[in-house]
């Protein structure tokens, strides 16, 4: 394990306290679940643009249909 030193105002400090207590938990672990749910998160969304990659054209037109589409069919109505 590496030791990381990182510096926080008191609220901040006070909140990764609050937060590691009531989760059951330490500060590090909650940073550790933190920063794997932030890898994780940015993996998903660079797979998707992937599955693009060698077809930008293919993306150009599927995103020109879905806001053709958004135009034609709003997803949420106007009931007022």
């Amino acid at each position: 394990m590496q030791t990381i030193t990182v510096e926080l105002d008191p609220t901040t400090s006070a909140r990764a306290q609050r937060l590691a207590h009531a989760r059951g938990t330490t500060i590090t672990a909650l940073v550790q679940s933190l920063i794997v749910q932030l890898d994780a998160s940015d993996s998903a969304v660079d797979s998707i643009g992937g599955l693009f990659a060698d077809e930008p054209a293919l993306l150009d037109l599927v995103v020109a249909q879905a806001l053709h589409d958004r135009e034609q069919q709003p997803l949420r109505a106007d009931h007022g």
